[in-house]
């Protein structure tokens, strides 16, 4: 292993520092696609429609048998 100098040592530390910054920001550019709700409904429409209506027949069928007791 060669020794390296100080500049050599601290452009390291500087690259990789650079690096890491774009990670994180590439990171938190992912996270806010995946966390915009409206995007989400907007991209999975059909599902959420349908997640929607089983969950209304869910509650209402619920409801009605609270009813009826």
């Amino acid at each position: 292993m060669s020794a390296r100098s100080p500049q050599e040592i601290r452009g390291s530390i500087e690259r990789t520092r650079d690096e890491l910054a774009q990670s994180v920001e590439d990171l938190r550019v992912k996270m806010r696609v995946m966390t915009d709700w409206r995007r989400q409904l907007e991209e999975h429409r059909t599902a959420a429609i349908a997640a929607g209506a089983v969950a209304g027949l869910l509650i209402g069928r619920r409801l009605f048998r609270r009813k009826r007791s």
